[in-house]
């Protein structure tokens, strides 16, 4: 077979900013976009958007990504870490979408009664520590194959895969094999594996875990996001890693470091861990009773006195 040639490109970080540039907006406006929709976000000529698609023009200035990340409503650091190659084309969409799945949960969840929300959530969270306690996990970051070995039925393995970080394999009817992207492990990939291993337990294998609860169609996204947000960044370690980050720093970028994971679920925890102060600041603190005086203890002892 006649495979096509390696393109070589002089900005390859550039022609990965305009693919993430188009797929965004292709999944954004749920249609075909075309050069020149792309090229107007920076006021480009069509050549100009031409030079940039090949490869032959660098976008690379604060302004010019400012507007691409305001245009497409992302996060800053990903336009700015897709431009200068700190992330590749796959993990700058695959946040992407994890950052839009945060945002529309809330709206899935506002029809759910509120305890069935909380009985969920007590089951995954105890499900979760439970795995932490067998892997003695105490300090970021969490290792996945750590976490793996209490499921022989799931294993991983690093191949060649395209379009995605990572894919799910079932090898039996009940064995399945994570296959996750050659390279470099990178935060969006361990997040994307913690995914594949969430899907298989809270859903495909749920009968092997009495303890999780009956499926149910409404909660199960609200579950998967808890298990792997709580067992890579679980905010108990967050409040514990919180004094020790620098407050002139970004502490989200900082805490996605130290606990290895996408900006965006640092994010969503961070978010969960002030929403924790928050309220333990507004709960009315206990009154403590007066200390009893010499005094006070002389004059209690003449009351009793004279009532006896």
């Amino acid at each position: 077979m006649k495979r096509d040639p390696v393109v070589k490109y002089k900005y390859p970080h550039s022609v990965n900013l305009f693919r993430f540039t188009h797929r965004v907006l292709a999944h954004q406006k749920d249609n075909r976009i075309n050069n020149k929709e792309i090229g107007e976000i920076l006021n480009y000529k069509p050549s100009d958007c031409s030079h940039w698609k090949r490869g032959f023009k660098n976008v690379k200035t604060v302004t010019d990504l400012n507007k691409i990340a305001d245009y497409l409503e992302v996060d800053n650091g990903i336009i700015y870490d897709l431009s200068s190659g700190q992330m590749g084309l796959e993990e700058a969409y695959f946040e992407f979408l994890e950052t839009q799945g945060i945002l529309e949960l809330p709206e899935i969840l506002a029809d759910i009664p509120r305890r069935k929300l909380i009985s969920s959530n007590k089951k995954v969270m105890d499900f979760v520590q439970k795995l932490h306690e067998q892997a003695k996990f105490t300090s970021p970051p969490l290792y996945i194959p750590e976490i793996m070995r209490f499921f022989p039925y799931i294993t991983i393995a690093q191949t060649e895969v395209h379009d995605r970080l990572t894919r799910v394999h079932r090898v039996r009817s009940t064995r399945y094999k994570i296959h996750y992207k050659t390279g470099s492990l990178s935060p969006q990939t361990r997040l994307s594996m913690a995914k594949d291993l969430a899907r298989i337990i809270l859903d495909a294998e749920r009968i092997r875990y009495p303890e999780l609860g009956e499926y149910s169609e409404s909660t199960i996204e609200y579950e998967k996001l808890l298990f792997t947000s709580e067992l890579l960044c679980p905010k108990s370690l967050i409040h514990k890693e919180l004094p020790n980050v620098n407050p002139k720093l970004n502490i989200t970028n900082e805490i996605s470091k130290i606990f290895w994971v996408p900006r965006c679920l640092a994010n969503y925890q961070l978010r969960g861990v002030l929403h924790e102060k928050f309220v333990q600041a507004k709960q009315p603190k206990p009154t403590a009773e007066p200390k009893k005086t010499d005094a006070s203890i002389t004059a209690s002892g003449a009351e009793s006195g004279a009532d006896s």
